[in-house]
């Protein structure tokens, strides 16, 4: 939708896992193939020194091939992408020091102190789609993205507040029959010509 010759795309991270191995590995080589960076999650970090994933669904293999296993371990915890003469924006997945905390009021805060001074971070984690607005003096407000009624939620950039994206997940399809919650995927823009942040639904 959003891709052209303006547009980066970059992922924040948990790309591997709940798919078995191949599955994970054919991401993984797409990824590659199409020179989309990614961050490290918490689901490439606890990937053993064997290539076992920790969290895959029913009896899908484990293993993540060696090839696709040497690349999510050269992928950072944390990206910042320039972009020409425009603000810095800092990629991470979460909290990934001590214990890959979400993000929440309690943790926002030590979030931004970390990716100072960058004032948009992208992030993932937590399943919980929202865009944390975070102003000099003020408490953290979270606009929560109601996917299931909506397409899109979108901000302003202003210059005074800082904002933590949390994407949420791009796709969760095999809880799809379970829980409706998961039947869209969602994901983050920055557009930094219009001067605004938004979540975005899948399909």
């Amino acid at each position: 939708r959003e891709r052209d010759g303006r547009t980066a795309v970059v992922t924040v991270g948990d790309v591997i896992g709940y798919a078995g191995g191949p599955e994970s590995a054919a991401l993984v080589q797409f990824l590659a193939a199409e020179g989309i960076p990614s961050v490290r999650g918490n689901h490439e970090d606890w990937l053993t020194a064997a290539g076992d994933m920790f969290c895959v669904v029913g009896e899908a293999p484990r293993r993540l091939p060696a090839d696709a296993a040497a690349i999510v371990r050269k992928w950072p915890l944390d990206l910042r992408v320039q972009f020409a003469d425009r603000a810095a924006i800092r990629l991470t997945h979460s909290l990934h020091d001590p214990d890959w905390a979400w993000v929440s009021e309690e943790t926002v805060g030590s979030l931004l102190l970390r990716t100072a001074p960058d004032r948009i971070v992208m992030t993932g984690h937590s399943h919980r789609p929202a865009i944390w607005i975070v102003e000099r003096q003020g408490r953290p407000q979270r606009l929560a993205f109601d996917y299931l009624t909506a397409e899109a939620l979108e901000v302003a950039i202003r210059p005074d507040a800082r904002y933590v994206v949390d994407c949420g997940s791009l796709a969760r399809p095999e809880l799809a029959r379970e829980r409706k919650d998961f039947a869209f995927g969602t994901y983050g823009v920055v557009d930094l010509l219009a001067g605004t942040l938004a979540l975005r639904r899948i399909p």
